[in-house]
């Protein structure tokens, strides 16, 4: 686990972020709030550029069918094969992404 710094907001937002050794930096953001959008800029730290979204898809925000993450179903065993990722907008050295309201978005940074 990394230290994770989040700019107050009024929507309800937690983020993690771990790393890969030294490969790719991840950070998971959830937006709690059931109403509002959370508009994520993630300042990108020195030597990393690449930055990709893979969004948590579900058919409703309680449901009993199993999410996937970027079409990739995640096994009892914890694996995961991620399907496409959308490539995050990158200005002024910072990744953006408008994350949906009682959503979740794994982001991979990569230098």
């Amino acid at each position: 686990m990394l230290p994770v710094e989040i700019t107050k907001s009024e929507v309800n937002v937690t983020a993690y972020a771990t790393r890969e050794g030294d490969g790719p930096l991840w950070i998971t953001v959830l937006n709690k709030d059931l109403n509002r959008e959370a508009e994520l800029n993630i300042e990108l730290p020195t030597g990393y550029g690449t930055t990709e979204a893979f969004p948590l898809r579900a058919p409703a925000v309680i449901s009993r069918e199993a999410p996937d993450f970027a079409g990739g179903k995640i096994t009892s065993e914890g694996h995961w094969n991620p399907g496409e990722s959308t490539k995050l907008k990158v200005l002024d050295g910072a990744g953006h992404w408008q994350l949906s309201p009682a959503s979740v978005v794994l982001v991979r940074l990569r230098r």
